[in-house]
């Protein structure tokens, strides 16, 4: 009802009356309602407060509470708790504490004999003394200097909230001097953290410590490492430049016993520099470049994360690296850029930007590094269109060098550019022929990809790879590449008169890998009525060992129209033998 807004006086009236029941759970729980109630309530005042003069320790607090909800808690109410700190019995001096703390800042009166329980023997009693004190706010920020005396109890629990005050009530640099100094070292992880934690609290205050909030960009803690990674983006310019340093270490220094060895730290400080506005995060832009180049798929995505944010000042000083000394800022920044200019490549005009940017990319292929060359390729056909148009046939003299090991980013990214790539044709499937497999099935995945009589004038030749090549993904994909081209329907009718159809359809039942027979199956399937001398093969293939073969040959006869007719019956007595007998999906 109260967090509703809706409060009814007689459901208040009810539970005033339980506030003098003989049960002390009654009462207590019926004070914690009548607070929660909020400020329909406050008639009850009084009642709640005579709760607070009374000697039942076990419902002071949740009567404290209560008056600071319904927004009534008042000097006097702390007061008639005060007297109970200094009771003989520990249990009524603790319940009087927790009960203060509920009040807030209507307990501040009652400061320094609360400031006195710190030097208590009980550790529940202090951590209880210091929490009350950061209840009361800044109202408690004159116990600072007391509370530095503790700051080595012996009690970790102590220290930890000792390090929490210092940070919500400090406004000095010498609260800032204690955590940095003292805390942080804490060999226990909650302390750390706490001071960490704090240190943030103070701002501007604990800046000249973030050298040493950095150290624990490398502890052995989780939790630890990313409260120093976000204490540090909470300062700004400078904490950035803290953060990039320890990444440009672990980049320049193999042995450095921090970053270099980490993973989960790098990860911390990329997950906090994500954090950072774009104007802070853009000069760095090449050092996000570097770890997205990173061979672990984690600090990868994190990195992204934050190159995302880069602005358009930061592309451009990433395009300005792409002949840096270092190879992996050179192969980051390609494929970074690539990424990055790939969400633009639909555009009707390309900026001067995006071209100069491009243009940057296009001179990595004539890199020294057979790395770089590659991402460079890769990030050409991942930006495509208007954009990378112009430089498609520097894409494509690389496949005249003798070394293969760029020959598949080259192939994979013209298959990507499409149509674009259709003056190389020959060049492409020159590389049929490749001793390296994986070549030759780039090759074929391109040639697929081409439009018009580009790719038309090689279907031989993936026919070819198709019925003789050795390897099952070289087969698959020349398959695959004859299917492609066959959603053209001018181009399906040609591919049909060369014999093709009859290619795919007896390799669909011949070749010894399932893989190829269910490809061939779906590229018949996409021939659409020019694959009717097929159908009573597909129908033959229902019988195949593998049932996604079989499942393929189903659905490419679905797709021949009344070319399927003479079949239908072969092929629904087909399909009840398989369902009656091997129960398959088919």
């Amino acid at each position: 009802l109260g967090s509703s807004g809706f409060v009814v006086p007689q459901h208040a009236m009810r539970l005033s009356t339980g506030l003098r029941d003989g049960d002390a759970l009654v009462r207590k729980r019926c004070a914690e309602a009548l607070g929660k109630l909020g400020t329909g309530a406050q008639d009850y005042a009084e009642d709640l407060a005579e709760m607070l003069r009374g000697a039942d320790s076990w419902t002071w607090a949740a009567a404290a509470e209560a008056l600071r909800l319904i927004g009534v808690a008042s000097l006097a109410h702390a007061a008639a708790l005060g007297p109970r700190l200094s009771d003989p019995t520990s249990s009524v001096r603790y319940a009087a504490t927790v009960a203060l703390g509920k009040l807030g800042e209507a307990a501040k009166d009652q400061l320094w004999p609360l400031v006195g329980l710190i030097s208590s023997p009980d550790a529940s009693m202090r951590c209880t003394a210091v929490q009350t004190l950061c209840s009361m706010g800044k109202a408690a920020t004159p116990a600072c200097g007391s509370l530095l005396k503790f700051k080595l109890d012996k009690d970790a629990k102590v220290r930890e909230k000792i390090a929490i005050a210092l940070g919500m009530l400090g406004k000095t640099a010498q609260e800032a001097d204690a955590l940095a100094d003292w805390l942080i070292g804490d060999s226990d992880p909650s302390v750390r953290q706490a001071a960490i934690n704090g240190l943030q609290e103070l701002g501007q205050l604990a800046t000249k410590h973030a050298d040493k909030i950095a150290k624990h960009l490398t502890d052995n803690n989780a939790r630890v490492r990313s409260a120093a990674a976000q204490c540090l983006v909470s300062f700004g310019p400078l904490g950035a430049q803290v953060l990039v340093a320890r990444l440009v270490r672990s980049l320049e220094d193999p042995e450095d016993m921090a970053l270099s060895a980490s993973q989960p730290a790098l990860r911390a400080v990329l997950e906090a520099l994500q954090g950072l506005d774009s104007h802070h995060l853009d000069p760095y832009a090449e050092l996000l470049a570097a770890f997205y180049a990173a061979a672990q798929p984690d600090l990868q995505t994190v990195a992204w994360a934050c190159l995302q944010k880069v602005g358009q000042s930061g592309q451009m000083q990433l395009a300005k690296l792409h002949n840096d000394p270092h190879v992996a800022v050179r192969a980051g920044v390609a494929e970074a850029l690539g990424q990055l200019l790939s969400i633009n490549k639909k555009s009707a005009q390309p900026t001067a930007a995006h071209v100069t940017i491009c243009g940057a990319i296009a001179e990595q292929l004539l890199d020294t590094s057979t790395v770089v060359r590659a991402k460079a390729a890769e990030a050409i056909g991942r930006i495509g269109g208007r954009i990378a148009e112009p430089h498609v046939a520097d894409l494509a003299r690389r496949l005249e060098e003798h070394d293969v090991r760029i020959y598949r980013s080259v192939l994979e990214a013209l298959a990507a550019l499409g149509e674009l790539s259709d003056p190389y044709a020959r060049l492409v499937a020159v590389r049929l022929e490749a001793a390296e497999a994986h070549v030759r099935g780039c090759a074929a995945s391109s040639i697929g990809r081409m439009s018009g009589s580009a790719g038309l004038a090689y279907v031989q030749n993936l026919a070819f790879c198709l019925r003789e090549d050795r390897d099952q993904d070289v087969r698959r994909r020349a398959a695959e590449a004859i299917g492609l081209m066959a959603q053209n329907p001018q181009a399906a009718a040609v591919i049909n008169q060369m014999g093709q159809t009859e290619t795919l359809a007896s390799r669909m039942l011949e070749d010894k890998s399932a893989a190829v027979r269910q490809t061939c199956a779906e590229s018949l399937g996409r021939f659409g009525q020019w694959a009717g001398a097929a159908t009573h093969q597909l129908s033959l293939a229902l019988h195949d060992s593998a049932p996604e073969v079989r499942k393929a040959a189903a659905q490419s006869m679905a797709c021949l129209g009344e070319a399927l007719a003479p079949e239908v019956v072969a092929l629904i007595r087909a399909l009840e033998d398989l369902v009656e007998g091997s129960g398959t999906d088919v």
